[in-house]
């Protein structure tokens, strides 16, 4: 089960293996100095790995339908830390974005629903 930050960087990382470099360039923000980051972090600097140069287009097929289910599982957990960073800091972020765009076919009833409040038509 992921319930820390670092599980949700394993997670990310091993369904997403290039997200490994873009976390550990110099031009991540979101690890402190003393190597610490929360969860919150994770999901934005994913987020802008996720929407660079519309990057989701390319990613494996298999491995978004995982982040995704992922989403809407942690939508429906109460009180999930995890949650709030990966819709506040990951859905929100995307979705003024070509790649929030094409990911919506995979986003399923919670996750779109939040996604629409945010996408501007």
């Amino acid at each position: 089960m992921i319930t820390t930050a670092q599980d949700l960087l394993q997670f990310l990382t091993s369904n997403f293996p290039e997200f490994e470099n873009y976390w550990h360039s110099d031009d991540n923000y979101f690890v402190d100095d003393d190597g610490s980051y929360s969860a919150s972090g994770v999901s934005a600097q994913f987020s802008h790995y996720f929407y660079e140069s519309d990057n989701a287009a390319k990613l494996n097929e298999r491995s978004l339908v995982i982040l995704f289910k992922f989403i809407e599982y942690e939508s429906i957990r109460k009180n999930s830390e995890l949650s709030d960073a990966l819709f506040t800091c990951f859905v929100e972020n995307i979705a003024q974005t070509n790649s929030g765009e094409f990911s919506k076919q995979f986003m399923q009833e919670n996750t779109l629903e939040y996604f629409l409040k945010w996408h501007e038509v």
